[in-house]
């Protein structure tokens, strides 16, 4: 595990700055922190219908938090979540999981844990004594509930 500071312009995707740095350095990152503006956020909310929403607007980083896995050796396609907690005008907090864009309005300072070869473990359930782990990566996001999707309860304050 390495940790690199990612400094992306404003006018870029932050998300999309992300995952190409991990493709790039043929890495899986885990976010520890971002500071900074964004505006034009796509977000969907953890329920059934999960519609995605557009928020126009200049919002700070509150919390920014999220992975991307990829294993170019046994997955062509990564694994990967993100969540957001942002503050606007008058004092108004919301996040959600990512589901497009976030574009900088500011330079963006994102703090990234990178990670080589991860091991993945399937832990045991109740009554197996056996911890599984396995080198390979779990599926697309799309189709896997292997992959992590954070839940935000208060996404809507």
């Amino acid at each position: 595990m390495k940790p690199m500071v990612l400094q992306i312009s404003a006018g870029s995707n932050v998300i999309e700055n992300i995952n190409n740095f991990a493709r790039r350095n043929h890495v899986s990152v885990s976010i520890i922190s971002a500071t900074g503006s964004v505006s034009d956020v796509i977000l969907r909310y953890p329920s059934p219908q999960g519609a995605p929403y557009r928020f126009a607007g200049t919002f700070g980083i509150l919390s920014l938090s999220g992975s991307f896995f990829v294993d170019h050796n046994t997955t062509p396609t990564p694994c990967s979540s993100f969540s957001i907690i942002l503050s606007g005008g008058q004092a108004q907090i919301f996040g959600g999981i990512v589901a497009g864009e976030v574009m900088a309005a500011t330079p963006v300072t994102v703090v990234v844990a990178t990670l080589a070869n991860p091991l993945f473990h399937k832990l045991p359930s109740e009554g197996d004594d056996e911890d599984h782990h396995h080198q390979t990566m779990p599926n697309n996001i799309d189709g896997a509930s292997q992959c992590y999707t954070p839940f935000i309860p208060w996404a809507c304050l």
